[in-house]
C-alpha cells in the first residue's frame, strides 16, 4: 500500500495526476485500519469459538466424571440448561456455528440427567424437571427446520428432542398427571411447528450420514407414538404426505438383496438400520390409521418381495466367512465357520423378527374380525408354510441346540409372532376345514 502511494507521487506517476499527499496519508491508514480490525475481528471469534468449546467440555467433563448426589447434579444440569437454552435458540435462529457446541453441551446433560436421576430424585424436582426440558424440546423442535444445511447441528437437534420424549414414556408410570400434561404439551408443540418439519427429518432418515440417518428415524418413531397416544392423526397424516411409508418400504422390499450384496463390516450397520425403519413402521402400525395406510402402501407385496421368507431358517442369508482362499485358512477355520454361521443365523433371525413383528401387528390393528385382511394373512401364511414350519423346528431344536442366547431369543421372537397370526387368522381351522373337505371328495381321501 504504501509502495502504492509512493509511485503515486512520483514525477513518474503513470497517469499525471497530482495526488494530494494527506489525503492519501488518509485514505491508506483507514484501508489499513479496517484490515486491521478485520483481524482483530476474526481473532476474537477464533478465542470466542476456543473458549466455548472449552466451556463445552468443561461442563460435560464436570456433570459426568464428578461424584455428585443425583439431587444436587439434577440441579445444576438445570441451572446450566437455563443459562445454554436463550444463547441456543439465538444462536439456532441465527445459523451461527456455536450452535452445534451449545446443541452438544444439551444432549450430554440430557443423557446424564436420565442416567443419574433416581426415582426419588424424580419425585422431588420432577415438574421442574419436565418443564425445563420442554423448553429445550420446543427450542431444538423449532430450530430444526432453522437448521439449513448443518448435518451436524441437525443430527444433535434430533437426539435432544428423542431424549425428551424417551423421557415422557417413563413419565407414563410414575406420575400419570405430569405424563399427560408434557404429551399434551408437547403435541400442541408439533403441530405449531413448521410443515417442513416431518419432510425435513424424513428426508435425512433416508438420505443422511448413517448416525443422523438412525437419529432421524428414531425421532420419527418416537413422534408417531406421541401421536397415537395423545389419540392425533397429525403426525401420521404428514408422513402419508411426505410420502414416508412408501419411502420406508422400498428398502425392505430389496432386503435380501442389499445385505447379501453388503461386504461383511458393513452388514451389522445394515441390519441396526433396517431395524430402525421396521421399528418406526412399527409405530404406524399400532393405530388402525396406520395399518390401513401401511396396507395401502404396499406393506405385503413389500414383505413378498424382500424374499426373506424364501431363505433357508438353517441357512439364513448366507454364512458370514472370511474372504481369503480356502488354502489360506488356518487350522482354526471350522471354529470360525461355525461363528460366523451364527452370526448370519442371529442376523437372519432377528431381521425376520422385526418383519414378523410389524406383519402381526399391522393384522392387528386393522382387526382379526375383518375377513379381507384374514385372507390375507392366511394366504400369505400358506405360500411361506416352509419358513414357518422351518422356524419352529428351529425353536425346537430338531436340527440341533442353540448355544447362543441372543439367537434364541430372536428364533423365540419369530415362533411367538407366527404363533400370533396363525391363532388370529384362523390358519388352523381354515386348513383342517379344507382337508377335511378334501377328504369328502369322491376321488379323496382313502378307499
Amino acid at each position: 500500500m504504501r509502495h502504492t502511494q509512493i509511485l503515486e507521487a512520483s514525477p513518474q506517476n503513470p497517469t499525471g495526476k497530482t495526488v494530494d499527499q494527506d489525503a492519501s496519508n488518509i485514505e491508506v491508514d483507514v484501508v489499513i485500519g479496517c484490515l486491521e480490525a478485520r483481524n482483530r475481528w476474526t481473532m476474537a471469534q477464533k478465542a470466542r469459538s476456543d473458549a466455548l468449546h472449552s466451556y463445552v467440555d468443561m461442563v460435560i467433563g464436570a456433570v459426568e466424571s464428578h461424584a455428585i448426589e443425583s439431587e444436587p447434579k439434577a440441579q445444576f444440569i438445570l441451572q446450566i440448561l437455563q443459562i445454554i437454552l436463550p444463547k441456543l435458540d439465538t444462536f439456532i435462529t441465527e445459523e451461527a456455528p456455536e450452535a452445534s457446541e451449545l446443541a452438544r453441551a444439551t444432549e450430554s446433560l440430557l443423557i446424564v440427567l436420565a442416567q443419574k436421576s433416581s426415582t426419588q430424585t424424580q419425585s422431588r424436582v420432577l415438574k421442574v424437571i419436565t418443564e425445563r426440558l420442554f423448553q429445550v424440546f420446543r427450542i431444538c423442535l423449532e430450530g430444526i427446520p432453522l437448521a439449513g444445511t448443518s448435518l451436524e447441528l441437525r443430527t444433535l437437534l434430533y437426539s435432544i428432542c428423542s431424549q425428551y420424549l424417551a423421557r415422557l414414556m417413563t413419565l407414563d408410570q410414575n406420575e400419570p398427571d405430569q405424563y399427560r400434561k408434557a404429551c399434551s404439551s408437547s403435541m400442541d408443540c408439533v403441530r405449531s411447528s413448521s410443515q417442513r418439519l416431518i419432510e425435513i427429518i424424513a428426508d435425512d432418515a433416508e438420505d443422511g450420514t448413517d448416525i443422523c440417518r438412525l437419529h432421524a428415524l428414531n425421532l420419527l418413531s418416537l413422534l408417531t407414538a406421541l401421536g397415537r397416544s395423545q389419540k392425533s392423526n397429525h403426525i401420521l397424516d404428514n408422513l402419508v404426505k411426505a410420502n414416508v411409508i412408501e419411502i420406508m418400504l422400498e428398502p425392505i422390499r430389496n432386503l435380501t438383496a442389499d445385505f447379501v450384496s453388503t461386504s461383511v463390516k458393513q452388514r451389522s450397520q445394515l441390519l441396526i438400520t433396517t431395524q430402525a425403519r421396521a421399528a418406526l413402521l412399527l409405530q404406524i402400525s399400532l393405530s388402525r390409521s396406520g395399518a390401513i395406510a401401511l396396507l395401502d402402501a404396499g406393506l405385503i407385496q413389500a414383505l413378498r418381495d424382500s424374499n426373506i421368507f424364501r431363505a433357508d431358517p438353517d441357512l439364513g442369508l448366507g454364512p458370514e466367512l472370511d474372504t481369503k482362499p480356502p488354502s489360506t485358512l488356518s487350522t482354526f477355520a471350522p471354529a470360525s465357520v461355525a461363528s460366523s454361521s451364527n452370526t448370519a443365523l442371529f442376523n437372519y433371525f432377528s431381521l425376520l423378527a422385526s418383519i414378523l413383528r410389524l406383519l402381526l401387528s399391522t393384522f392387528i390393528s386393522r382387526g382379526p374380525e375383518n375377513e379381507i385382511i384374514s385372507n390375507i394373512v392366511r394366504n400369505f401364511l400358506s405360500e411361506y408354510r416352509a419358513n414357518m414350519v422351518g422356524v419352529f423346528k428351529k425353536a425346537a431344536g430338531v436340527n440341533g441346540v442353540l448355544e447362543s442366547k441372543a439367537l434364541r431369543d430372536a428364533v423365540g421372537e419369530c415362533v411367538r409372532c407366527y404363533t400370533g397370526l396363525v391363532v388370529g387368522c384362523g390358519f388352523v381351522e381354515v386348513e383342517d376345514d379344507g382337508v377335511l373337505a378334501d377328504l369328502g371328495r369322491p376321488n379323496g381321501g382313502f378307499t
